[in-house]
């Protein structure tokens, strides 16, 4: 069930940031809907700003919070258009924009409203993820995200249209160094060898060195110290 809200100035309530400002005249009036899902506290803070920076000629007129997001209804199709653009290339995800026939205007030319909808993605910077069967450590986000295969220590570039697992990252203690690299499993606290010893020959760690690591398959990845 959608939620409205009413008076000016409006909020992003998910986030309790500092009123939107908001369109007095014509509450009804907009001329594009920025719909937000699963927003992340970065996200609505970069909203926020943007549109208390914009030109006073961009308002939100109404503000309705949904169980998965929120969608804003701004008076300047421009403006809605490139703050998802920028959503997209600073946070990555997914960017959908449509437009559809409201009307004519007097001079008689067809007016269409857009709807702009970003999706962040499930993951952060600094994350580990499970992708494509590779273990994957998260270095950048934006229209592509990248990061490094903790398997071989190389590059990996992410799909956003492709599934990701994101993994939680423990802390463990390095058990062992010979003949093979060990840490400590952070649920049985047994020792079990580090599966991608040749990414965690690179951390200079040391017996009773501290590791994050992550689990996957039962098996014990080394993120970084």
């Amino acid at each position: 069930m959608e939620r409205f809200i009413k008076p000016v100035p409006y909020k992003l309530s998910m986030a309790k940031k500092p009123g939107l400002r908001g369109l007095s005249m014509n509450q009804q009036y907009y001329e594009a809907i920025l719909q937000l899902r699963s927003p992340s506290e970065k996200v609505t803070d970069f909203v926020v700003s943007a549109i208390n920076r914009a030109s006073r000629k961009t308002l939100v007129s109404r503000v309705v919070t949904l169980k998965t997001g929120v969608d804003l209804f701004i008076s300047s199709r421009a403006f809605a258009v490139s703050l998802g653009r920028r959503l997209f290339g600073c946070f990555g995800g997914s960017l959908e924009i449509s437009k559809r026939l409201y009307g004519l205007s007097k001079d008689n030319k067809r007016v269409y409203r857009v709807s702009v909808l970003f999706k962040p993605p499930c993951f952060r910077q600094g994350d580990v993820i499970l992708y494509e069967g590779h273990i994957v450590l998260v270095s950048s986000l934006g229209r592509q995200a990248k990061g490094t295969d903790l398997d071989t220590g190389r590059r990996a570039v992410i799909d956003y249209k492709k599934d990701a697992e994101r993994l939680e990252v423990r802390k463990s203690v390095v058990t062992k160094l010979h003949p093979w690299l060990e840490a400590m499993h952070p649920e049985t606290f047994e020792t079990r060898p580090v599966y991608n010893k040749e990414y965690a020959s690179g951390l200079g760690l040391r017996q009773g060195s501290r590791v994050r690591v992550v689990l996957s398959q039962g098996r014990v990845y080394a993120v970084d110290c």
